[in-house]
Order: C-alpha cells, then structure tokens, then sequence
C-alpha cells in the first residue's frame, strides 16, 4: 500500500479510515510524491483498487486486503482444540477490517503437528470450536479461509508420515526418517 503512489487526498482520506479502524494514532505518514511515466489514472487506480470490493465466484470479500495465516500457538495443548484466545485474536484481527483472514496452519492429523499447540481439524471435537473463529471473523464482515497443514517429517512425531520414504537431518545433526504413507492412510 505504501509503494503506491496516490493523491494527497486519498492518503488523508486512508490515514482517517486507518485511524477509525485502529483506534489508535498513525505515526508515520508518508505521502508519495512520486511520477509515474503512464499518468495520473493510472496511480489513481492502482492505490484505490486495494479498497475496492473483491468478489471471487459466490466469495465477496469488502477489499482486497488479507491477512497472511500466522501461526499463533493459542490451541489447546495436545488436542489441537480452540481456546478462548484463538476467538479474540481472530476477532481481533478482523476489527481491523482485512477482505480476509487466512486462519493460522490448521492440521489435518495429530502426527502432523509442528507443535503440541497447533490448531487442529482431525476429529469431530475440533469443529465447534473451529465453528465460532469463523462465527467471530464473519461477525466482523470478514471472510476466512484456512490453510490446511501437515507437518510431515518435521513435525513432532516419532513416526511422521511422508508422501514417500524420507530423512530429514535435524539442525542438531541428529536424524529423523519419516515413513511412505499407506493407501489408506492417504
């Protein structure tokens, strides 16, 4: 959004909706007064397309700003469950008004998980949960999607499971060897 160049008053008119959105002071205000050999439409649409509604089939997002998934170790220990603090953070970040969330790394087997603190969406427990992040995210106006996760042989099993036979020196030099995984288990 900074590298864009834009009018004065279009910046004015996004630090006032930054300022609403945030509740808080913007400290650096950069105004860009920067040529561009093509003229001034074309600036003009490149730095308002970025408000402007996005719609993608029956998905209509209020701009084209996103939030990146981020994992927030926030879950349950051990059971990849949502806890009270996933909600708010989700909640949160939507208040600041993004197009769409991308919820954090969601794993999709138990020994799949980076961490013992990693949200989850291998069984039936995980769904309420998962049910009022989305709750929450559209309450705001907000879209989310998630990003499906396995760790592989980096996770933090024993016996990972590998698309196929796989060893995986660690940084410490010690060695992990994750196995090819089963027709069924696929």
């Amino acid at each position: 959004m900074m590298g864009q160049c834009m009018k004065v008053s279009q910046m004015y008119d996004w630090i006032c909706d930054f300022e609403r959105l945030s509740n808080q002071k913007v400290l650096y205000r950069k105004k860009c007064h920067a040529r561009s050999r093509n003229g001034e439409k074309e600036r003009e649409s490149m730095s308002e397309s970025i408000f402007h509604m996005v719609e993608i089939k029956k998905l209509k997002m209020k701009n084209g700003i996103y939030v990146t998934p981020i994992v927030t170790r926030f879950s349950v220990p051990n059971t990849g469950e949502v806890a009270p603090e996933t909600v708010a953070h989700y909640r949160q970040l939507a208040k600041g008004s993004p197009g769409l969330i991308i919820q954090e790394a969601t794993c999709v087997d138990i020994d799949g998980r980076l961490m013992d603190r990693q949200l989850g969406i291998w069984n039936d427990e995980q769904i309420q949960g998962l049910h009022q992040i989305v709750e929450a995210v559209h309450g705001e106006g907000c879209a989310i999607f998630v990003q499906l996760h396995h760790a592989g042989v980096v996770g933090i099993s024993e016996a990972p499971m590998c698309p196929d036979d796989y060893t995986y020196v660690q940084a410490d030099g010690s060695v992990k060897i994750g196995r090819r995984m089963t027709l069924e288990e696929i």
